[in-house]
């Protein structure tokens, strides 16, 4: 597989139908651990996220213990979809602004953490946060029969 690989089609079909629109073909994964030019690269934003999954833009980075987790993959795929329907710009000022409000929530108890939710009828899946979408889809990948899938080989 070597440095990078594209979603298969079985990642593809697993997920369904997201809420977002996405381009799959646009989508890079990276492993822990499965060699290449972009280790170190992968090495140090899986460190710096707290060994969490993570996606920068169209990049999910996936820890060892998310291999074949589909709900973790279908929650960063989202963001993905967010990047590719916001643009650069506003997808990583966001974000940012989210991992602070996370690391105030984590590390200080300040605030909630802005990956809770609660859903609530009628409002558009659009007015959740960035990272709330991501959980509401993990969540609900997670209670589906779809959660697990076998995961291409390096």
């Amino acid at each position: 597989m070597g440095d990078r690989r594209e979603l298969d089609r079985g990642e593809i079909e697993g997920l369904g139908v997201l809420p977002l629109a996405l381009d799959p073909g646009r989508v890079r994964i990276y492993r822990l651990g499965c060699g290449g030019t972009g280790g170190a690269f992968r090495k140090l934003v899986l460190r710096l996220s707290g060994g969490r999954a993570v996606a920068l833009g169209n990049h999910v980075f996936l820890p060892a213990r998310c291999e074949g987790d589909l709900a973790a993959l279908a929650h960063e795929l989202t963001h993905c979809a967010q990047y590719q329907a916001w643009g650069r710009w506003r997808y990583f000022t966001r974000g940012a602004a989210v991992q602070l409000r996370d690391l105030l929530h984590r590390r200080l108890g300040w605030g909630a953490s802005p990956y809770a939710y609660r859903l609530e009828d009628g409002k558009p899946f659009e007015a959740y946060g960035m990272e709330q979408q991501g959980q509401i889809v993990e969540d609900s990948v997670r209670t589906s029969s779809r959660a697990r899938y076998s995961a291409p080989s390096a």
